[in-house]
């Protein structure tokens, strides 16, 4: 026989009023409390525009393969979002066959320097500020 499944609250104090001795005792905030400032990231988020994703990440390098929807420039700044991805950073350099190019068009796939591990299917997003 399964054991019943019991509910629990937690009081101001964090004290239980219900539950089995012993069990540890959580307590979920929700992102939007009042008084928490707002996330810088989604103040970016409202003026993104899609340019690409993700199709390749080369760890040793530090850069992705990114197909592009959209241009891109040396200079602009992205945001690569993902499942477990959530990266903003400014481009420094942007390479096509091996060479560094200044801009890049739609339909091009090209080598971005990232900051951090980027994955394949992440979306790319131009952030205008």
């Amino acid at each position: 026989m399964k054991p019943a499944l019991m509910s629990r609250s937690l009081t101001q104090d964090g004290a239980s009023s219900s539950g089995a001795a012993g069990r540890e005792k959580t307590r979920k905030v929700s992102a939007s409390t009042p008084g928490q400032r707002p996330d810088a990231r989604r103040i970016a988020d409202a003026d993104a525009v899609p340019v690409g994703r993700v199709s390749h990440y080369f760890p040793g390098a530090g850069a992705a393969l990114v197909t592009l929807d959209a241009a891109l420039s040396v200079g602009d700044i992205i945001h690569v979002r993902g499942h477990t991805t959530d990266l903003i950073q400014r481009l420094d350099r942007i390479e096509r066959h091996g060479r560094g190019i200044a801009d890049a068009e739609a339909g091009q796939e090209v080598g971005i320097a990232v900051s951090e591990r980027v994955r394949v299917g992440d979306r790319v997003f131009k952030v205008a500020l």
